[in-house]
């Protein structure tokens, strides 16, 4: 229960993002933060019957009926769930009509206005966009701007900075775990562990700056991190580790990097809140 609690408490914003747009019909924005809501729990029923009622409106009709289908597989016996599968069903029921409305001479019509409104939407947005674009760059070279823009850079370097330490910090840890690890197992260190652990920090650091990842909190940079920790580690040792002969430590060691690249993830999902690794 506890567990629930802490889930529902994660999600909470974000489920009050989505209702919000739901309730404006800005349905794209609102499938986005019923994402979130479905990526941190999975079993989110009501997520899933609104995010595909959100397509639906869309007229998105496959992926609608992928989250309402979902809805009606949902194993819980609930009140709430029993609600949400009869008002799936209302929905799906919805969506076969209006296929059935958009085959007839009406509903091609209809489908012709709306491709032209949209057309017209698009073309305006991008008329706004360039307007926009202009006016920045104009903006851009008074004093005002280059002003911003060399504060906007001092910022970025500093970012990447910190993002390097932090990186290269979890890695460092990685490492000097796996030495630990080898040296409780093994009775000593040995020059292959120490080459070993070494190849292992540099390869951790590589695939926490090429991997594209976002951490949403710290329990997400973890998992992440355990995954590429454990296979910067890993890939690396089993090599060097059988090159000297000592093979049966290099699971230690990728343990090791797991751990380190546990805490890294962590650390990075603290500080950073929503943390992407390869946007430096």
């Amino acid at each position: 229960m506890d567990q629930i609690d802490k889930l529902l408490s994660v999600i909470e914003p974000f489920l009050q993002k989505a209702l919000s747009y739901y309730k404006m019909f800005d349905y794209n924005s609102a499938i986005q933060q019923f994402d979130y809501v479905i990526r941190l729990y999975p079993d989110h029923v009501g997520s899933y019957l609104l995010r595909g009622t959100s397509y639906s409106k869309l007229g998105k009709f496959d992926l609608a009926r992928s989250d309402l289908n979902m809805v009606l597989q949902m194993p819980f016996s609930d009140s709430a769930t029993i609600e949400a599968k009869e008002n799936a069903k209302k929905v799906l029921a919805e969506i076969r009509e209006r296929e059935e409305w958009l085959k007839t001479d009406e509903g091609q019509r209809w489908l012709t206005e709306e491709e032209r409104k949209r057309k017209e939407q698009e073309e305006r947005k991008q008329e706004e966009r360039k307007q926009k674009e202009r006016e920045q760059k104009a903006w851009l070279k008074t004093p005002e701007g280059q002003k911003w823009q060399k504060a906007e850079e001092a910022k970025r370097i500093i970012m990447i900075v910190i993002r390097c330490i932090i990186i290269i910090f979890g890695a460092a840890l990685g490492t000097f775990l796996g030495l630990i690890l080898v040296s409780l197992f093994s009775g000593g260190i040995s020059s292959g562990y120490i080459v070993g652990s070494i190849f292992g920090f540099v390869s951790s650091v590589i695939l926490f700056f090429l991997c594209k990842h976002s951490c949403i909190d710290a329990g997400e940079g973890a998992v992440f991190g355990v995954k590429i920790g454990a296979i910067g580690y890993a890939i690396i040792l089993i090599i060097i580790s059988i090159a000297y002969g000592q093979g049966e430590y290099f699971i230690l060691a990728a343990l090791a990097g797991a751990i380190g690249g546990a805490i890294n993830g962590a650390i990075i999902g603290v500080i950073g809140g929503t943390y992407d690794y390869f946007d430096l």
